[in-house]
């Protein structure tokens, strides 16, 4: 009866609160630092997906590895590490590049097959940046 009526409204009210309080932070932040901040969203979740971890594992998730695989979501990170920037400036681009190597690490972490499809590509890895270098030793790993 008449409760119904006072929570539908309530409930109204609370939706419309929350749509106003995002469009205020969605016009103080730019086009270009929303998408850095969901392809950083992007490339942590799929980081997440490839590995369990716990307090002092790291388990692979051969499973969800394979799946990605077949979804073909290393090709897409692989296209990405290509994008040219501003090594020294850009820092943004800098943590995309970081958490995107992170993703191809955990991606072939104690996976054969995803090991031997990044040596494919070993070219993208074959500069003297550090991220390069721990995962060029994640696709070699107890080979």
């Amino acid at each position: 009866g008449p409760d119904e009526a006072m929570d539908g409204a309530s409930g109204e009210n609370e939706h419309k609160k929350t749509e106003d309080g995002n469009n205020k932070s969605q016009k103080h932040e730019s086009t270009s630092s929303y998408n850095y901040r969901v392809v950083k969203e992007i490339l942590i979740r799929l980081s997440k997906l490839c590995v369990q971890e716990s307090a002092s594992v790291r388990k692979s998730r051969k499973q969800q590895q394979r799946l990605l695989r077949n979804m073909g979501a290393h090709a897409v990170v692989l296209e990405l590490l290509q994008i040219p920037y501003e090594k020294a400036e850009d820092t943004k681009m800098q943590e995309i590049m970081r958490l995107a190597h992170e993703f191809l690490q955990n991606f072939c972490a104690g996976n054969q097959q995803n090991q031997a499809l990044l040596h494919k590509h070993i070219n993208l890895f074959l500069n003297p940046g550090i991220l390069e270098a721990v995962t060029m030793q994640h696709i070699f790993m107890n080979n």
